[in-house]
């Protein structure tokens, strides 16, 4: 998870809200586990949800505000490896604005630089994703280089639970939960 960015999430919700985020078996018990030594009715379903990265929030806000807060919620990211691109980049044969003293960073990951006129240069056109294919780390790495936000940041609601009512809205998936 994005500490910079789930800090713009934490002060939205500064005043009406406090999130919790820490070891998952400790919040697991803290809720409990069983419907017979749960302290709220329907917090052992929350329980069974925590899993991944996933945090709470506790907010006196109405459900369906937070509901659509989370469904506008979608920030620009850099993508980690395991991302799956949803189209083609290339870094362009030609000078670029990087110093000569990343050239040996670069060829590390495998893009053929060479230098020219006292600048780092790419030698040929190196694709740094492909469509469909997920990223590797090396690719991820050249993506921040070259500061392209192919990711999004988008917390996802998993369910929703009150002292009288719970609702499941989707299974986790181990992805950036809220």
């Amino acid at each position: 998870m994005r500490t910079t960015l789930m800090k713009k999430v934490k002060l939205d919700f500064k005043k009406s809200g406090q999130f919790y985020f820490g070891k998952n078996t400790l919040i697991k018990l803290a809720l409990s586990r069983e419907e017979s030594n749960e302290y709220f009715t329907h917090s052992n379903r929350v329980s069974a949800n925590i899993s991944g990265q996933c945090g709470l929030l506790a907010t006196n806000e109405s459900q369906s505000k937070v509901k659509k807060y989370f469904d506008q919620l979608n920030f620009p990211d850099f993508a980690n490896a395991g991302f799956v691109p949803t189209k083609t980049v290339y870094l362009e044969e030609g000078p670029t604005k990087w110093p000569i003293s990343m050239m040996e960073r670069f060829q590390s990951l495998g893009v053929v630089v060479n230098v020219k006129d006292s600048k780092l240069c790419v030698a040929q056109k190196f694709a740094l994703c492909v469509e469909g294919k997920p990223l590797s780390p090396e690719q991820a790495k050249l993506l921040v280089l070259q500061d392209l936000k192919i990711g999004h940041f988008k917390p996802i609601l998993v369910c929703f639970f009150s002292r009288t009512e719970f609702e499941q809205y989707q299974v986790p998936d181990n992805g950036p939960e809220v």
